[in-house]
């Protein structure tokens, strides 16, 4: 993980931060091209995960949208997961957060994901997904072992490696 580098190296911490606000600005840019502005920004696989779930990472994905923003005059909001690390330090800096809940990945009891390399945290079938979209809209989701937890949601992700995710 790129953590255990920047955790103890603030250089390359600060060179994370730059090629991430970097990427953020090519997208701006594109955005920008189409006559549109980027509103909001999502990190991906398991630098998304590790911001949920590590303070650094988090600290790390927020500096970065941060030093985006000053160039672009607006500071995208973050796509995340609620509660997590990057949730709590994006909504204390003032950074708008949109809350995401996940049709096709089984969540535990505490309201966070399965982890992917488990065996059936990922939901292939297609009337499980379903049912979880509507359970998620309706702020709630089923768990893993038959409870239930409340995720409060805003923003639906379908992963396009998903079977049937089309």
């Amino acid at each position: 993980s790129l953590l255990h580098v920047v955790r103890d190296d603030p250089r390359a911490a600060r060179a994370l931060v730059q090629d991430l606000a970097g990427q953020v600005l090519l997208v701006a840019d594109e955005a920008h091209r189409h006559d549109r502005v980027l509103v909001h920004v999502k990190a991906h696989g398991a630098l998304y995960n590790e911001a949920v779930a590590d303070r650094v990472a988090a600290e790390v994905v927020l500096a970065a949208v941060l030093h985006a923003g000053e160039t672009i005059g607006l500071v995208p909001g973050l796509m995340t997961q609620p509660h997590g690390h990057l949730w709590n330090q994006a909504r204390a800096a003032g950074v708008p957060v949109l809350a995401e809940g996940f049709v096709d990945r089984r969540y535990l009891p505490t309201g966070h994901l399965v982890d992917r390399r488990e065996p059936g945290a990922v939901l292939e079938q297609l009337d499980a997904t379903v049912e979880q979209a509507l359970a998620l809209a309706s702020g709630w989701v089923g768990t893993q072992g038959g409870g239930h937890a409340l995720v409060a949601v805003e923003s639906l992700c379908v992963h396009g490696d998903t079977p049937g995710a089309v």
